[in-house]
């Protein structure tokens, strides 16, 4: 189905098409691998993806009050707005050492207090938040996000991360449902009138100049033709049909009714004759 609306020196066409999302899940990141700061440092175990993983020494003591010092940033980017989990692999060797703090593109500004699950071994957790939502879910627009980790008990160790996205994807439009603009056509004249012609081409026409306000007896005409593109332009000198009424007739022809008011006339053709004959003067009222 096709669509038009007059802008002036264009129109705007209704183009059908299909669009698609999917559910998507990041890359696992390596926590040995991003920026770090404090007192978070690498250590080697072969029970980790990679070998490695991130902690801190029981030196460095808990952090039971919100701090940015020992921090941990990952970089994460994400296709598909949408909410999302964080889900990473943690160890947490006793009730001492079974936390973190995070946020995530820097909120909430106090951190979120991540317990992590308790286990002899790396295992997958998602962030929660202690007294509140397990897992926390993040609503996130598509691009760059940040996820941070801080220390809070040490000794509570960071295998690595990614985010998750949870639920159903939001629908996308369905054009064939909704519609959708296509790009701007550079239109012969100001399309004042249009009709739909019964093979699919497009009829339009202004008055007597393409682009300004009508003066003469005359009419700029054109039909674009949607399979190719093409414009054909007819030029209609004894008539202006500047804000005539027009009405499809049934033999597919355009009936044309008035115009400019410096000449009462009926105008009909076009669709089989290819032009505007002037089939009868108007009688004045």
């Amino acid at each position: 189905m096709l669509f038009l609306r007059n802008l002036a020196l264009g129109f705007l066409v209704l183009l059908l098409g299909v669009d698609s999302s999917v559910a998507q899940t990041t890359a696992w990141i390596e926590a040995e691998s991003v920026p770090r700061f404090g007192a978070f440092q690498v250590y080697a175990d072969g029970s980790a993806s990679g070998g490695q993983y991130l902690g801190t020494p029981e030196s460095a003591g808990n952090l039971y009050t919100f701090g940015t010092a020992t921090r941990a940033e990952f970089s994460f980017t994400i296709a598909n707005a949408g909410d999302y989990v964080v889900e990473g692999q943690t160890w947490s060797p006793d009730g001492a050492s079974d936390s973190f703090w995070a946020r995530v593109d820097g909120a909430p500004a106090a951190g979120i207090l991540w317990d992590t699950a308790p286990s002899g071994s790396f295992v997958t957790d998602e962030v929660s938040e202690r007294g509140g939502a397990d897992p926390v879910v993040f609503a996130l627009a598509a691009g760059s996000h940040s996820v941070t980790i801080y220390l809070r008990e040490a000794g509570t160790r960071l295998d690595r991360l990614r985010l998750v996205q949870v639920g159903a994807p939001p629908p996308s439009p369905d054009p064939q449902v909704t519609g959708q603009w296509g790009p701007v056509i550079a239109w012969p004249q100001v399309a004042v009138s249009a009709a739909n012609l019964p093979d699919g081409r497009i009829l339009t026409w202004s008055g007597s100049e393409r682009r300004t306000w009508p003066t003469t007896e005359q009419t700029y005409s054109s039909t674009w033709d949607p399979e190719t593109g093409a414009f054909f332009e007819v030029f209609h000198d004894s008539h202006n049909m500047f804000c005539a009424h027009l009405a499809m007739m049934a033999d597919g022809q355009v009936f044309v009714n008035g115009g400019r008011n410096q000449q009462n006339m009926l105008c009909v053709g076009w669709s089989i004759s290819m032009n505007w004959p002037v089939v009868a003067s108007q009688v004045a009222l």
